[in-house]
């Protein structure tokens, strides 16, 4: 089977990861009864609007990785074992996002829902970030002067002090959360507008 073919059915698999790690992620948002929706008062209303702001973070956050792998995979051309084992690493800490989701949805101000979903952020930055270390390394040529670096490892620094602050103030880690959604445009910013024009049409 040829390299092609590999990245293809890795890619398929990708895709078919996220639909149903999003799709999981609406399936855990708790619906009011229909006395809160009729009364419209905020104590009942709460759980739901808790697992709101949850979905729309972790959507968010998921989009994001889904960019930064896509960023990669759409420059490649070959593969090898080592680049499918980081690519399934990195799955397999994108599926525990709809868990951790819930964990800080219910306790987000609580240190055991604030560090679990830092803590599954980060190990989705770090094997992002290892990912692509090794696809630079298997084909160098395929991504010249683009810095495909910096956002992932980025959200790396941003979700481990995420993590460690959660074990201190676990309200304050909703801040990095959201910051790092800016990553992008940091890297837009002093990453690729460094580059050859060549490179511009580069990944997140």
């Amino acid at each position: 089977m040829n390299a092609e073919t590999d990245l293809s059915r890795l890619s398929r698999i990708t895709d078919s990861v996220f639909a149903v790690v999003v799709t999981l992620l609406a399936y855990r948002v708790r619906l009011p009864s229909q006395e809160a929706l009729s009364a419209f008062a905020p104590g009942p209303l709460e759980p739901f609007l808790h697992d709101l702001v949850a979905l729309v973070m972790s959507f968010l956050v998921a989009t994001l990785f889904w960019l930064l792998h896509w960023g990669a995979f759409r420059r490649m051309s070959r593969s090898d074992f080592r680049f499918v084992a980081l690519h399934f690493a990195f799955l397999g800490a994108l599926v525990l996002l709809p868990i951790s989701t819930s964990l800080m949805s219910s306790a987000s101000t609580k240190l055991a829902g604030a560090f679990a979903y830092s803590a599954n952020l980060f190990l989705l930055a770090a094997t992002q970030t290892l990912f692509r270390v090794h696809a630079r390394r298997l084909q160098p040529e395929a991504f010249g002067n683009v810095p495909i670096l910096l956002t992932p490892s980025l959200l790396t620094g941003i979700f481990g002090a995420a993590a460690i602050i959660s074990l201190y103030s676990p309200s304050a880690s909703p801040t990095l959360w959201f910051a790092s959604l800016v990553t992008p445009f940091i890297e837009r910013r002093w990453g690729v507008g460094r580059v050859s024009k060549g490179d511009v049409s580069a990944d997140v």
